[in-house]
Parts: structure tokens; sequence; C-alpha cells
């Protein structure tokens, strides 16, 4: 019986990205270069593949940005409200799926891009949906709550409203003087009631409604390519924290003993934050209880309704301060 024996020892190959691996091999030739050869084509071509898919997903994104743009141009800005909810999306999608580093020169290049093709106004916009992608992307990656989510895109487009209605009026189209002219005709407030309180309250209503349909497009975008995805924004799942509430409670009291300017403007978001809480208690009532959507809407047409968006608010405080809601599913529960 003919035994033949292998000697084997360890080669050690230093990859391109500085890692060292070592592989076996053996005392013939034809054996070593079969091995290594196999070996550098297997982690070449994977390698390469990578680099190549990365490149390849990252100019479709890009591609699909540059068709936004191109519509908006085309259509003189006419879509530019509805192109701006779907701008986020392809960062948001390859910043998710490649990271954070690749992101940044994905938006690098947009950025480059639309200066390039889009119209000036519309390059304001641009840059305002990138930072909504930018919050995006890390509050579902580092899996946020959905309420911090809305919260920080709230800021976002809300600070994005208010350059635009002001720092950025003229490029925009916007003249304040007529807008307040106009607004003075159905609200009977001066000139400068109206900009130190009904201009912020619009801008908060305005980036609120922007945040919620951006955060809605982006987990339906999400939950279609199976890919990962924020926990589901709902009303009723708001419950901020018992430091938010003496905030609140303090800015309230502060707004109401004081006449500066700022400090309404404070207080009156203040007590939009308790309004949106006593809401999102209402709506958890309506979905424990099985309601039907007909009592969720006239929920949401109440924040309207003057009155009851004061009880909402004092509501809001009750849920911030007390365990009502556990003690609302243990009823549940034990029923």
């Amino acid at each position: 019986m003919l035994v033949k024996w292998h000697y084997y020892l360890t080669y050690k190959i230093s990859l391109s990205n500085g890692i060292e691996k070592s592989i076996p091999f053996s005392y013939s030739k034809f054996v070593y270069r079969q091995r290594i050869l196999a070996y550098f084509m297997k982690e070449g071509l994977t390698m390469h593949t990578k680099e190549t898919k990365r490149l390849v997903y990252g100019a479709m994104m890009l591609a699909l940005y540059g068709i936004l743009l191109v519509i908006d141009t085309y259509t003189g800005a006419f879509f530019n409200i509805f192109l701006y909810y779907l701008m986020p999306l392809p960062f948001v999608v390859y910043g998710l799926k490649y990271g954070f580093q690749m992101l940044l020169v994905l938006l690098f290049a947009a950025v480059c891009l639309g200066f390039l093709i889009a119209l000036p106004s519309t390059v304001f916009l641009s840059l305002s949906a990138m930072l909504v992608s930018v919050v995006l992307y890390w509050g579902i990656s580092q899996k946020k709550n959905s309420s911090v989510i809305f919260l920080a895109t709230m800021l976002v487009t809300s600070m994005s409203q208010l350059l635009s209605m002001t720092v950025f009026a003229s490029l925009l189209g916007y003249d304040i003087a007529e807008d307040l002219a106009l607004l003075q005709q159905y609200v009977p407030l001066s000139s400068q009631e109206v900009l130190d309180y009904a201009l912020p309250l619009f801008v908060v209503i305005i980036g609120s409604m922007e945040a919620f349909i951006m955060m809605t497009f982006t987990d339906v975008l999400l939950f279609r390519l199976k890919m990962e995805k924020m926990v589901k924004f709902s009303l009723f799942t708001i419950h901020l924290s018992k430091k938010t509430g003496y905030l609140i409670l303090g800015l309230i009291s502060l707004a109401v003993l004081s006449n500066q300017p700022l400090i309404r403007v404070l207080g009156i978001l203040a007590f939009l934050l308790a309004m949106v809480q006593g809401l999102s208690l209402i709506l958890y009532y309506h979905v424990l209880k099985g309601h039907s959507r007909l009592m969720h809407i006239l929920s949401l047409v109440g924040c309207i309704v003057p009155g009851v968006n004061i009880f909402y608010a004092v509501l809001g405080l009750f849920d911030i301060f007390s365990e009502i809601r556990q003690k609302l599913l243990y009823n549940r529960c034990k029923s």
C-alpha cells in the first residue's frame, strides 16, 4: 500500500484592505499555485462586485433625484412641493444600504447636480430635503422612537419653512407684506401681532404636516423594498416624558404672565405640544375601544375648534403626568 504524505503549512496573504489571511498549502508547486490563484480570484471578484454594485446603486439613486429635478424644471416648479416630499427617499434608501459615509458622498454629488440643472427655488427645497433624509437615516438606523424622529424631522421642516418665508422670501416668490395684509382680512390682529403669533403657528403646523407626509412615504417605500423600516408612526403612540411636561407647563405659565413676543411664541408652541398629546390620548382610547374612523376624524377636527383644543391641552398634560394609558390598557385586557 502506497501512502503519499502532504505537509501543510500556512501562507500569509496581505489583502488590499490591509487584512492578513492565512491559507494552507502543500509543498506541491502545482497545488500551491492552484490554491493561491483560486483564492485571489475569489477575493478579487467579490470585492470588485461589491464596489461595482455600490457605485451602480448610487448612480441609480442620483439619477432618480435628477429626474425629479428635471420634472420640476420643465413644469416651471408647478409640482415642487409634491416633489419635495419625494426627494429624501433615494438618499434614505442608499444610506440604510451602504452607511453614512457613502450617504455623504451621494449628498455631495446631489448638491452639485442640483446647482447645475435645478431652478433656484428648487435648490433650497432640495437642500432642505437632504437634511430631512439625514434625520430620517439617523432615526431609522439608530432605531429611535417614532415620536423622536417626527419631532426632529418637524424641526428641520419648520426651520425650512421659516427661512423660506423670511430670509429667502424674494428667491422663493413670497411677499411678506402682501401675505400679512391678506391674513389681516380674516384674523383681527395687527401686523406686528400676526408676525409675532400667527406666523410661528403657521410655520409649525406646515412643518408638522410635511414631516408626517415624508415619514409616511419613507415607511411605505422601505416596506415595499423589504428593508429596515422605522417603527410605524401613529399619533396615538406619542407620549412625551415628564421632563418635557414640566417644560411645557413652565412655558405656558410664562406666556400667560409675560408680554414678550418670544415668550408668547414659545408658550403657543408648548400649548400645541400639549394639545397633540391630548389628541394622542383620545385616539388611543378610540383604538382600544375599536371605534370607527369617523370618530378619529372628528377628534382631529376638534383641534381647530375653540375651547375643544384647550380641553385637548389639559388632557395632554394629564396624560403626561399620570398613568392613564396603562389603566385603559389594563381595563381593556381585563374585559
